[in-house]
């Protein structure tokens, strides 16, 4: 066989005792028919202003997320990343002042902070964002559906599958609503 200078040493630890913790009884509470058949269905149901949550929604487990903040911070707890804490001042967005708001668009400028402000900020977009995307010679899809242009070229093969999913979306939201107001 092989001999290696190599040592493996490795050692048994028992937990620290974990005192003043109450136990929790996690078995399932209540039993379900064992004639009958189940399963265990996820959704994410959106619900535009003004609707009414179902009677389904209401008798099922559920978690309501009414704000972008509290969105972030289910993404922060489930997804901790440095990255994503760098965008905390998205959240703090409508009370800085337009010096602040363009100190952290300086150092930040996307495509995600453009839709950001896009849907959230349209005077700051349109003050400071929609001139500099406006004189770009070579113009992303992002950039003309920001700029409002006409995107339908995108449904066309070759341009459609370069396109991400978010970008796909975007352009079916954009082409069925000037269909609309035609």
């Amino acid at each position: 066989g092989d001999s290696s200078d190599e040592e493996t040493i490795t050692s048994s630890m028992p937990p620290p005792a974990l005192k003043g913790l109450a136990l929790r009884d996690l078995r399932q509470q209540k039993t379900l028919d064992p004639q009958g058949h189940f399963a265990e269905k996820k959704r994410i149901s959106i619900l535009r202003s003004g609707s009414i949550l179902s009677k389904e929604i209401l008798e099922g487990d559920h978690q309501i997320y009414d704000s972008l903040s509290q969105v972030f911070t289910l993404f922060e707890t489930l997804y901790p990343s440095a990255v994503l804490s760098e965008f905390q001042f998205l959240m703090e967005w409508d009370t800085l002042d337009e010096e602040q708001k363009l100190h952290r668009y300086d150092s930040k400028a996307s495509h995600e902070i453009h839709f950001f402000l896009y849907c959230k900020d349209r005077p700051f977009f349109d003050t400071f964002v929609r001139p500099s995307l406006s004189y770009k010679l070579e113009k992303t899809f992002l950039d003309k559906f920001f700029l409002e242009e006409d995107v339908s070229s995108y449904l066309t093969a070759p341009h459609f599958g370069a396109l991400n999913c978010f970008e796909m979306i975007l352009l079916s939201q954009r082409v069925s609503s000037e269909e609309r107001k035609r």
